[in-house]
């Protein structure tokens, strides 16, 4: 996200002030879409795009069969916008390759982010083979279950202690990695931190925008309903804390 975003400002430097907006603003719809969808929600919290994009977008994000990959769409359609309607009769052989260049630098991040989301899909819907679980589960019961036949003659009382040490252990390993098999969600308190991450992502975004701004001399980027700020990601990150 970071990189798309930097890329995209940099590169688009006098260009259409509302499309680099709109890049900006659905690349964190993307990460905002990626975090619900792998967490098997498909609503988009209204307080979570506050500022960043406006209730038709959402809706038109809750609709879509794939979020993350709608708002990939978008991104690409405001990145046509933005680089892929120069004056083709009027441009230099140079300015089109160096155009182009620039273009599928862009679309390589933005197949980065679908590659990253894709391989986090795989690992939400790739669970342990149901014969290794069984398999597993079946001999630990039996050997904990033996145990105090096998060594209660050696340890006499003491078998009760060791029985419950070792029984503690060989489950407790066995309910970790259940625990952490798809690890999106929010309420088991060892799986992934998603909010914290998509916090992380909207503040790069702000800042870049900010220091973009402050660094060509614009007071804002586009006339877009809710421009893409650091103040707004600022607001929304309280916002994310105090729910938390």
């Amino acid at each position: 996200v970071r990189n798309l975003v930097d890329v995209a400002l940099v590169y688009g430097d006098g260009r259409d002030p509302d499309a680099m907006v709109d890049i900006c603003a659905w690349t964190c719809g993307f990460v905002l879409a990626s975090k619900q969808y792998l967490r098997g929600i498909k609503t988009i919290p209204a307080n979570e795009v506050v500022g960043i994009l406006s209730d038709v977008d959402r809706a038109r994000i809750e609709k879509s069969s794939h979020p993350p990959l709608f708002c990939i769409s978008m991104i690409r359609r405001a990145i046509y916008r933005a680089f892929g309607r120069d004056n083709a009769g009027k441009d230099s052989v140079n300015d089109t390759i160096r155009l182009e260049s620039r273009v599928r630098e862009l679309h390589a991040q933005i197949d980065l982010l679908v590659l990253q989301e894709g391989a986090l899909e795989r690992l939400r819907a790739t669970k342990l083979p149901q014969i290794y679980v069984i398999h597993l589960r079946t001999f630990l019961v039996l050997y904990c279950l033996s145990m105090p036949f096998v060594f209660v003659s050696r340890w006499g009382w003491g078998t009760i202690a060791a029985v419950a040490a070792v029984s503690f252990a060989l489950l407790g390993i066995e309910g970790g990695a259940t625990e952490c098999e798809i690890p999106f969600n929010p309420t088991h308190s060892n799986h992934l931190r998603m909010d914290q991450y998509v916090q992380g992502c909207f503040n790069s975004v702000g800042y870049l925008l900010t220091w973009n701004a402050k660094r060509e001399g614009m007071k804002s980027l586009g006339n877009r309903e809710g421009n893409v700020s650091c103040a707004s990601l600022d607001e929304l990150v309280i916002q994310v804390e105090k729910r938390n």
